[in-house]
Parts: C-alpha cells; sequence; structure tokens
C-alpha cells in the first residue's frame, strides 16, 4: 500500500484513530506519515493515535502520541493491562488527543524523545509485538 492510498491521518475533514499498522509494509512509510503531522515543538497538546496489528478491538493496542520533539507512548495488552515505559519524562498526565477531539490523555512516564517514539511505532509495524526497545513498567493506578 502506497502513502497515497492510506486515509489521512490527521486532516481537516477527515483522520483516523485506529491504524491497523499490518497495512504497512516499510515501517518508513508510516513514520513518515505521523511526522508530517506532527504538532509544533511548543505545542500544549499532542495528536494520538491507536495502533493495531489487525481489526480486532481486543487485540493489543500501542497508543502513540506526538507533540513537536517529544511523543508518548502507552501498551495496553489483550486482557487491558497498561504499561508505561519506565524512562518516561513527564510526572503528571499530558494532553493528547486522537482525530475529532478524542481525549487521549497519556498518563504519567509516557513521553519520551519523539525519535524513540519512531523507533517503537518502527518494531511494532515490523513484530506486531511490544516494543523491546523500550523498558516498560506497568502503570500507575
Amino acid at each position: 500500500m502506497t502513502e497515497t492510498e492510506h486515509t489521512a491521518l490527521w486532516g481537516e475533514h477527515t483522520g483516523r484513530v485506529v491504524i491497523d499498522v499490518t497495512a504497512y509494509a516499510d515501517p518508513r512509510e508510516l513514520t513518515r506519515q505521523l511526522l508530517a503531522v506532527n504538532p509544533p515543538t511548543d505545542a500544549v497538546t499532542g495528536r494520538a493515535w491507536l495502533l493495531k496489528a489487525g481489526g480486532e478491538d481486543e487485540l493489543p493496542t500501542l497508543a502513540v502520541g506526538l507533540r513537536g520533539e517529544v511523543g508518548a507512548l502507552e501498551w495496553v495488552d489483550a486482557t487491558g493491562g497498561r504499561s508505561v515505559p519506565l524512562d518516561g519524562l513527564n510526572t503528571d498526565w499530558v494532553d493528547y488527543f486522537l482525530w475529532g477531539g478524542i481525549d487521549q490523555g497519556m498518563p504519567a512516564h509516557t513521553e519520551l524523545p519523539v525519535q524513540r517514539v519512531l523507533q517503537a511505532v518502527s518494531e511494532f509495524i515490523r513484530t506486531h509485538r511490544q516494543p523491546t526497545c523500550v523498558n516498560w513498567m506497568p502503570e500507575a493506578a
């Protein structure tokens, strides 16, 4: 599938909330699209997407956000258990929104430099598993 065949990730009249990564043969395709709609570095809120390896609702999900030089990651396993990066930068919730204004606030410890977020996205596209390039810990309740 080529870039032009994908529905826009973030547009004025259309966008995507859930992205099936199995549609991407090359991880660079999706990471380029994500970077193209990354808000500016001084943005107060970020943009987010829910990445899944298939179309079923109960599949594990990699929640991904971008906000300039930082991004965010949250792993939700098939049972609903949530994990965040062990070395996440934020100490409190951060505002991220899915397309259409749907709140996808990211909890403490989810933000990382944007290049690490994109590395995790690429690994998830290749393996369809929780990225091992990130050390994870259970999300605080």
